[in-house]
């Protein structure tokens, strides 16, 4: 079951009026990489590319309960982010909840990191950590001016701590779909 939860999106209420042009390719992972747990476009520790749960489409990335970690990271084209302007990075989430194999972990974090054409990191990354939301596909956004410098943005999906529930075959997942990196419209104005 799909679910918007007006909630999680609080960071486009604070006056921004939307973003246009998402700079992730693949951002729902239909796109096969390298092999069939890889995804064209995304880098990886742990997790897979499953069809298990899906937001849009049919395929997301998916953490796996037995990790201890794991994250999913795609950095936008060269010379796609201005530094100054807004930029908002986000992902959908939705893990298993079943009582004898759910998914647990201490946190899980969406965050936007910044590099400069020489992929140095440059200015501070913006972040949000949250709870795995249960079974009920969430939207979790960030949202942060580029500094100076900057060439492109990374958006990362991180858990970590994870830990398989009593009694568990490990079989529990948290999922991750449809990613976006956007340039912020500002609010028009008036005279």
């Amino acid at each position: 079951m799909k679910k918007f939860l007006s909630g999680s999106i609080l960071v486009f209420a604070l006056g921004v009026s939307g973003a246009m042009g998402n700079l992730l390719t693949n951002p729902g992972f239909e796109s096969q990489g390298a092999t069939s747990q890889d995804a064209t476009n995304w880098v990886h520790w742990g997790g897979s590319r499953e069809s298990w749960q899906a937001h849009d489409g049919s395929w997301s990335a998916t953490y796996h309960a037995y990790e201890s970690s794991a994250g999913w990271f795609q950095d936008s084209p060269p010379g796609s982010v201005t530094e100054g302007e807004e930029y908002v990075g986000g992902a959908w989430f939705y893990n298993d909840l079943n009582a004898s194999w759910g998914y647990t972990n201490a946190f899980c974090q969406i965050k936007i990191e910044w590099y400069d054409a020489s992929t140095n990191a440059v200015g501070a990354p913006v972040s949000m950590n949250f709870t795995a939301p249960g079974e009920i596909w969430t939207y979790y956004a960030v949202t942060g001016m580029a500094p100076s410098g900057v060439s492109f943005g990374r958006v990362v999906g991180y858990a970590s701590d994870s830990g398989i529930a009593q009694g568990s075959s490990g079989a529990g997942n948290l999922f991750m779909d449809t990613v976006s990196l956007n340039a912020v419209i500002p609010e028009p104005t008036t005279a």
